[in-house]
C-alpha cells in the first residue's frame, strides 16, 4: 500500500474465484466453532506461513520477489489445511475462546520447534505511553516480523468488531498513525492512536518472534 511500511513477502491466498486474500481467514472453516472463535489459528498460521514453516508440499509456488524474499502463494484448500492443523493440535479455543498471550506464545514456539526451528518471543502489553507500543511495532515491521495482536477489549467504539480477536500487523502507515493488519483475508487499517491509547478498558497486546 502507498504511504506504508509493509511486509511485502506477507502470504498469498488464491480463492476459487481468481481473487487474492491477505493471510487467511476464520470463515474459511467449516465447523461453527472454528468461524466463530478460530482467529488465534489463522494469526499463527499467518505467521508459520510466512516463516516457511508449512512443509514444501503445502505451497503452490512463489509469487515472485519482493524485497529479495520469495511471497508465498497457496491455495485456499492448502491454507485452511494448515489453519485446521494449527486449530486442532496448537490453538484450540475453550468455551472463552483463545484469550491468553501467553499460551499462544507457548503454543507457537511448540510448533515452531516441531516444524525444524527455532524461535525466541517478546511480548508487548501494558505500555504506559501509546509511544512505546508504537516503537514496537514500527520496530517489528522494520525488522521483517510480523506480529500477532489480541484486541480483548477497548473504549473505541469503531474497534468493537475488532475486541476478543487475534489479527496480525503486516505495516505502519509512514507519516501517520495508521497500523495495517491482516483480518479475514483482507488488508485493513485500524488507527494506532486510537489502539494504542492507554484508556483503562483498553486491553491490547502484540508479541513478535525471532525465529531461525
Amino acid at each position: 500500500m502507498e504511504g506504508f511500511a509493509e511486509i511485502r513477502n506477507f502470504p498469498r491466498i488464491m480463492l476459487p474465484d481468481g481473487s487474492m486474500a491477505y493471510g487467511g481467514d476464520q470463515h474459511w472453516f467449516t465447523g461453527k466453532f472454528a468461524r466463530l472463535a478460530g482467529c488465534a489459528s489463522v494469526s499463527a498460521s499467518n505467521l508459520a506461513a510466512f516463516y516457511g514453516l508449512t512443509g514444501a508440499p503445502d505451497q503452490i509456488k512463489d509469487m515472485g520477489e519482493t524485497e529479495g524474499k520469495a511471497v508465498p502463494l497457496f491455495t485456499q484448500a492448502q491454507y485452511l489445511k494448515l489453519q485446521k492443523h494449527m486449530f486442532r493440535y496448537y490453538m484450540r479455543p475453550g468455551f472463552m475462546g483463545f484469550p491468553s498471550i501467553e499460551r499462544y506464545e507457548e503454543n507457537f514456539l511448540e510448533y515452531v520447534s516441531n516444524n525444524g526451528g527455532q524461535a525466541k518471543s517478546e511480548i508487548c502489553r501494558g505500555w504506559k505511553d501509546p509511544q512505546e507500543a508504537f516503537l514496537f511495532a514500527h520496530e517489528s515491521i522494520d525488522r521483517g516480523q510480523p506480529l500477532a495482536l489480541l484486541i480483548l477489549t477497548h473504549s473505541d467504539l469503531e474497534l468493537d468488531e475488532e475486541t476478543w480477536h487475534w489479527m496480525t500487523i503486516t505495516g505502519y502507515e509512514k507519516h501517520g498513525d495508521g497500523i495495517l493488519i491482516s483480518n479475514y483475508g483482507r488488508r485493513q487499517v485500524l488507527p494506532g492512536s486510537s489502539l494504542f491509547g492507554t484508556h483503562p478498558k483498553n486491553d491490547v497486546k502484540m508479541i513478535r518472534f525471532y525465529i531461525r
